[in-house]
């Protein structure tokens, strides 16, 4: 199972609130994945808690989730097509978008 700090750190180092890193035209993918990986290395060395800084990359993380899912379900997308676009995630990420789903639903009536 993936580790989902790494996950969310990777949404976060290529995001514009993050630290909007991007691939060169010329730069492979690996090599680019190397880059991000050493900003990570960078981020747990340089905190002084890192617990405290990853606490804070996992909220952003879970608040875009939540958003882009609010996004798709305006859209008219049907909870079988949500899976089918999380379905990469591990569990955790993914029941926390079916909590989401079905707390936004029960609100709606």
């Amino acid at each position: 199972m993936l580790d989902l700090h790494w996950v969310a750190f990777q949404a976060w180092a290529t995001h514009a609130d993050g630290l909007a890193m991007e691939r060169q035209e010329d730069q492979s993918i690996a090599d680019f994945n190397l880059e991000i990986l050493a900003a990570y290395r960078e981020q747990h060395a340089e905190a002084e808690d890192a617990e405290h800084a990853f606490a804070k990359i996992m909220k952003w993380y879970r608040n875009k989730l939540a958003s882009q899912t609010a996004q798709m379900q305006m859209e008219g997308l049907s909870m079988k097509q949500l899976r089918k676009i999380i379905k990469p995630f591990n569990a955790r990420v993914s029941l926390l978008i079916c909590i989401y789903y079905h707390s936004t639903s029960l609100t709606r009536g």
